[in-house]
């Protein structure tokens, strides 16, 4: 007591007397209440926070009678709702069993309510001159904390950005953009804040790289894609590629990924009769529509969305988007709202590349990019964090297993099945790729032996399950 009025008296010297007069008052001393709002009138003086949330029939604290109320309950990691601001741990932890501030904003929330009753925000730190750490982030200059990456970036482009406040996480806010060098570092090569232009500009799905308003870098190259007839192009952690088609059965649906929060399928169909590129006696199959299902982790919201190469539409609930002029984005935050936006700012061609670009991305760990051609699609996977080992599917079963490559006898092993034949060679055309795949060495076109049983075993009855 003696020294929290000694350190009241210091402050007094400078901010008056008042402060001295309310110093010298009960108004102080911490109060441990029962209650869960701190609305009982007889509460006891136990402190820090710890100390009297752990108190058996200890409900909510106070560090004084005119501070505000913390709830024993919300200690833990928050997901607070999209209208709050980030800054406050009230109620109950949407996930309680986080038990560290960096697990806790690693695992997607907002904020973390400590023992000692500190609300940390996951949000992070805007430096705003070079600084001397890694990147432009250093301890020793001006910074804005518990903003956004690109809150950072509209304050200036010449900022630095790091989620955790550490200089070894420092984001540059000039990479912002469309990298042609591969890699996210330094300005960007061409100054554009879409995805899709940056594809345009770089090849159909590859060569580059994307810093994104949230300050991540997209690898152009690096994600899954399904093109063409359906052919299937997979990156390999090693630096390998593995290549295989399944043509599938025209007017048949197939399971692409199958998760616990993702459920990804397709209707496989034949090249139009008006697709002056293609000839009906042509029995190869090409994507028509997308139903995907995503499930957010952390609130449980089932978010469903069509997609149609037959009119350009992409469909979440009621909302219909028309993708054609205009490069169309769907947001799914883990607050479980949902956005459509077409990117006005970006002019497309249409007669010339007969083509456009629809962006899905949710904040929980997914992320797909549709190229709609005339009555087909082309299909790139930049984010799937949010897969579990279980996942399966005619693509999901090689995202998330150990794909074996046994270059000296032209084997490909994936898990612990059987290894099959592969051939290394040219990837495809049309993927703008210059490197080589490993391709299944059968003919039937329908990935025999590389995939778990045969394509028929992927047959599924609806776009949506």
């Amino acid at each position: 007591m003696k020294m929290m009025l000694a350190v009241c008296a210091i402050l007094g010297l400078v901010m008056g007397p008042v402060l001295i007069q309310a110093c010298r008052d009960s108004t102080t001393i911490p109060q441990c209440h029962i209650s869960s709002d701190c609305s009982d009138s007889l509460p006891a003086n136990i402190a820090p926070f710890g100390d009297c949330c752990d108190t058996t029939g200890r409900n909510s604290f106070r560090l004084n009678a005119l501070g505000g109320c913390i709830s024993c309950e919300s200690r833990g990691c928050h997901v607070e709702d999209f209208n709050q601001t980030n800054d406050t741990c009230s109620g109950t932890p949407e996930i309680p069993d986080i038990n560290s501030f960096e697990e806790c904003c690693d695992n997607n929330g907002t904020t973390f309510l400590r023992d000692d009753g500190i609300c940390m925000s996951c949000s992070g730190t805007c430096y705003l001159d070079a600084g001397t750490g890694s990147g432009g982030c250093g301890s020793f200059q001006v910074t804005i904390t518990g903003i956004s990456f690109n809150d950072c970036l509209l304050n200036s482009s010449n900022n630095s950005f790091s989620f955790t406040g550490s200089s070894s996480s420092c984001t540059p806010c000039n990479s912002f953009g469309c990298h042609t060098d591969g890699d996210c570092e330094g300005a960007p090569e061409i100054v554009t804040a879409n995805l899709s232009s940056c594809c345009e500009a770089s090849g159909q799905s590859n060569m580059g790289s994307f810093r994104g308003e949230n300050g991540n870098c997209f690898q152009l190259a690096d994600g899954p894609t399904i093109g063409e007839d359906p052919h299937f192009f997979l990156p390999l952690t090693n630096g390998d590629n593995l290549c295989f088609s399944i043509q599938g059965q025209p007017d048949f649906m197939f399971s692409l990924i199958n998760d616990k929060f993702i459920q990804l399928n397709a209707l496989f169909v034949l090249p139009a009769k008006d697709d002056e590129s293609e000839t009906i006696s042509n029995v190869t199959t090409f994507l028509g529509k997308l139903g995907l299902s995503l499930q957010c982790p952390l609130t449980g919201k089932i978010t469903n969305i069509r997609v149609s190469a037959q009119d350009h539409s992409v469909s979440v609930a009621e909302v219909v988007a028309v993708v054609k002029d205009q490069p169309v984005t769907v947001k799914i935050s883990k607050y479980s709202n949902v956005s459509i936006a077409v990117d006005a700012n970006v002019q497309s061609d249409l007669r010339k590349d007969e083509s456009s670009w629809l962006n899905i991305i949710s904040d929980f760990g997914f992320e797909l990019q549709v190229r709609f051609y005339k009555k087909h699609l082309n299909m790139f996977l930049r984010n799937t964090d949010i897969l579990t080992k279980k996942a399966h599917g005619l693509l999901g079963q090689f995202l998330t297993s150990s794909v074996e490559i046994d270059a000296k006898n032209n084997l490909m092993r994936l898990n612990s099945r059987r290894p099959v034949p592969v051939t290394n060679a040219q990837a495809w055309p049309f993927l703008n790729i210059p490197r080589n795949c490993w391709y299944g060495a059968n003919t039937d076109n329908q990935a025999t032996g590389m995939i778990d049983g045969v394509y028929t075993d992927y047959i599924v009855e609806t776009l949506l399950p």
